[in-house]
């Protein structure tokens, strides 16, 4: 089986996560070589938990460059999902990017034109979209009981 090195951008709590899971062999088919963060305060911990082999980056430009990505998972902050992905698919990198798609609707449509220019493959992690709590709310809230749902401005 050949294997997909997918890298993660944001060692925040959602990041390092998604990082655990590849290098302790629970994602078939995955493994890192890179890592990237603001800061390199996080070198101690990539060494710790990922490995020597895998590279930790602070620039994104660096790490895009990179040679040995196949795909990257954007978990950095919400506000600075847009630009990462975008340079992702110029780099021509599969992107998988945590929720929310963009803080600003108008970011939404301009990642799927790359994406779509890229030909790669973007998907979007809702990991609370099968909660049986959030299943149920959902129920409640289509059946109409709660009345109607508007935006008060």
């Amino acid at each position: 089986m050949t294997k997909i090195r997918i890298d993660v951008m944001g060692l925040g709590v959602i990041g390092r996560r998604h990082v655990t899971s590849i290098a302790k062999g629970l994602i078939q088919g995955a493994e890192h070589t890179a890592v990237l963060d603001r800061t390199t305060r996080k070198e101690q911990w990539v060494k710790e938990n990922l490995g020597d082999h895998v590279k930790l980056f602070t620039d994104l430009e660096e790490f895009l460059s990179f040679k040995l990505i196949d795909a990257v998972i954007i978990a950095t902050p919400h506000p600075y999902h847009t630009e990462p992905t975008i340079k992702a698919f110029k780099e021509g990198l599969h992107v998988l990017l945590e929720k929310p798609a963009g803080v600003y609707t108008k970011e939404v449509p301009l990642m799927n034109e790359f994406a779509h220019k890229s030909g790669k493959v973007f998907g979007m992690i809702f990991n609370q979209r099968l909660n049986p709590l959030f299943i149920k709310l959902k129920d409640i809230v289509s059946s109409g009981k709660l009345g109607e749902i508007r935006l008060n401005n």
